[in-house]
Parts: C-alpha cells; sequence; structure tokens
C-alpha cells in the first residue's frame, strides 16, 4: 500500500463515510500518515478507551473527521498528544460521559490546531483542550463545554506557550467553576476572539496566574453566576488592546470586569490596557492588593474603580461620557 512511511514517502490513510466504532481500542497515528476522513459530518471513529480514541504522531496530520469518546470511567480524553506535534485540521471532537472529560490533552506537545470544533460534557469536570508544558498554536476553534461541576475552555499550565486566535468559546453550566481560557505559569497570546461564559458559582473569561499575557480584540462576556469575572490576574504581567470585557451579575451577586491580585510580593501585578472598555456590575477595575499596577489609556470604564495599589489613566473615561482622572475616578 504505501511501503514504510518516511519524511521521502509519505503516505495517506483515507477513510471512506461512515461511522466507525473501535470500542476498547484506540487509533494511534503513525509518522508520515496523515488520516483523512470524508468530511467531518460523513466520518467518525468512536471509542469507549478513556485513555484516548485517537493517540498522535509527529510529522503527521489527521482532517475532514469527526473524533467521539463516549465512556463511564472516572476520566477519558477523546484526543490525546504526548509528546507528539501533530496537525488537527477540519476535525469535529466529543466527549461525554464518565466524571471528568477532556477533548485534546496535549502533555510535552507542539500541535497545531485549525479549524477544530469541540463539544465536551459529563457529569463533574469537563476541559476543551487542555496543555501542560507545551507550545501550542489554536486557530479558528469552536469550543463548548457544559456539566455539572467544573468546566474550563482552554486550560493552559506548567510553562510553554499558547497562541490562541479565531477561538470562540461557550462555557457554561458548572455548579461550581465556569472558566474560558486558563493561564496558570504560560506565556499567552489570544485575539481576535469572542468568550461567552455563564452561570455557577464562579464566572471567569481569562484567569492568569504567574504568566504573561498578550490580549488583542478579544470581547468577553461573564455574567449569571455569584461571582463573575471577566479577566482576573493574579502575579502576572498583562497587556490588553482593543478588549471589551462585560461582567455582569443578579441583584446581590458581583461582576468584575478587570480584576487583579497579587499573592506574592515578589511578584507584582502589572496591567496595561489601552483601547478598552470595561463594563462590571460591580467594579470596572478591582484591586486587591499595593502590588498591583494598572495603566489605562484611551478607554471606557464603566462601574467603579476600587484600587488598593496603583492605578493610572489617560484618556479615559465613564459610561457617562466623563472624562476620569489620573488616578481613574469620575469628576465629583
Amino acid at each position: 500500500w504505501c511501503g514504510i512511511p518516511s519524511e521521502t514517502n509519505p503516505c495517506l490513510l483515507k477513510i471512506m463515510p461512515g461511522v466507525y466504532d473501535i470500542g476498547t481500542n484506540s487509533l494511534n497515528m503513525k509518522e508520515y500518515v496523515d488520516i483523512e476522513g470524508s468530511g467531518e459530518n460523513v466520518t467518525k471513529i468512536k471509542g469507549n478507551n478513556p485513555l484516548c480514541v485517537v493517540g498522535g504522531a509527529d510529522y503527521s496530520e489527521i482532517r475532514f473527521i469527526t473524533i467521539e469518546l463516549t465512556h463511564q470511567e472516572s476520566a477519558g480524553c477523546a484526543i490525546k498528544n504526548y509528546n507528539t506535534s501533530p496537525l488537527i485540521s477540519n476535525v469535529t471532537v466529543i466527549a461525554s460521559g464518565g466524571a471528568t472529560n477532556y477533548g485534546i490533552c496535549n502533555y510535552f506537545s507542539k500541535a497545531l490546531l485549525k479549524r477544530v470544533t469541540i463539544m465536551v460534557s459529563s457529569s463533574e469536570t469537563n476541559y476543551g483542550i487542555y496543555n501542560n508544558t507545551s507550545n501550542t498554536v489554536h486557530d479558528s476553534v469552536m469550543i463548548i463545554v457544559s456539566g455539572s461541576k467544573d468546566n474550563y475552555g482552554i486550560y493552559n499550565q506548567a510553562g510553554g506557550i499558547a497562541l490562541i486566535n479565531d477561538a470562540r468559546l461557550r462555557v457554561f453550566g458548572g455548579s461550581f467553576h465556569n472558566l474560558g481560557i486558563y493561564n496558570s505559569e504560560t506565556e499567552v497570546i489570544i485575539k481576535n476572539s469572542t468568550l461567552e461564559i455563564s452561570t455557577g458559582t464562579y464566572s471567569y473569561g481569562i484567569v492568569n496566574i504567574r504568566s504573561i499575557a498578550k490580549v488583542n480584540n478579544v470581547e468577553i462576556m461573564s455574567s449569571n453566576a455569584r461571582y463573575s469575572y471577566g479577566i482576573a490576574n493574579t502575579s502576572a504581567s498583562v497587556t490588553l488592546t482593543n478588549v471589551k470585557s462585560f461582567a455582569t451579575a443578579p441583584l446581590g451577586k458581583y461582576g468584575y470586569s478587570l480584576a487583579n491580585f497579587s499573592l506574592d510580593l515578589s511578584l507584582p501585578v502589572q496591567v496595561f490596557a489601552d483601547h478598552s472598555i470595561f463594563v462590571g456590575s460591580t467594579n470596572s477595575i478591582f484591586n486587591n492588593n499595593s502590588n498591583v499596577y494598572v495603566y489605562v489609556g484611551a478607554s471606557k470604564l464603566s462601574g467603579p474603580v476600587t484600587a488598593t495599589g496603583s492605578v493610572y489613566c489617560a484618556a479615559t473615561y465613564n459610561e457617562k461620557y466623563q472624562v476620569l482622572d489620573a488616578t481613574c475616578q469620575s469628576p465629583q
């Protein structure tokens, strides 16, 4: 059929229309072998092995196909890339059943995702994309995550770099946490994206913890939780450009559009925001520590600014289009 796959002899495995149930088996990709379905709507590989339905490989691509995991174990992942870096394009990923589900898991990976749709649900905890110590690219991804307790759209941790462009995230339904993009000790660039996060005790659009984050042309809607946060930063360095962050909560609840926390005095929070809009039903900007430094330019702040620490505004105004002073306070 193909001989020995190699850089000079790449191969293609074409899968015709149909639903292929591989049960407890996994389809493990091979280097220099691309897997191509006949379309996301007509070719599906499904299985119930919680370790993964598909395992990635270097120098390979999987495309034009749906991968579905259904299981009843404590945790399961539909596509897993462990120390491998495939290209995943025009793929729909579905994960359901069990207590905890992951759409795509990347460990020590440099996976590239293009035009990927992910839908994840379970009885407890859900992750659309989970990146651990990985340098990953997410281009044109749509992620829908829902479940009973904790839900995460994209989860980045333990180092690495994440590039996120043209992402559409909807995360909802968890009784405790619903979170769009979580970054811990990671460098991340997020641009041209929309995040819609709602319900639960805590609703977060973007969380940055001891991370470096650059966010450009992103709209965040966080709502209907006891505590709704647009962007929350802890001991992080963050640059926001052309960002719209809306954090609204029901009467008696709390909405913080841009919240900044410093738990480690050796790691201050530094936030630079330009040409942005921050709307919070409780606070547009909230700081909890003197080790927080926020610089806002040519932006709109709707909601009080509660600033323990240093907040500086230039050419910035409130919802009444009144120019704020240098400390981001409304005129008396």
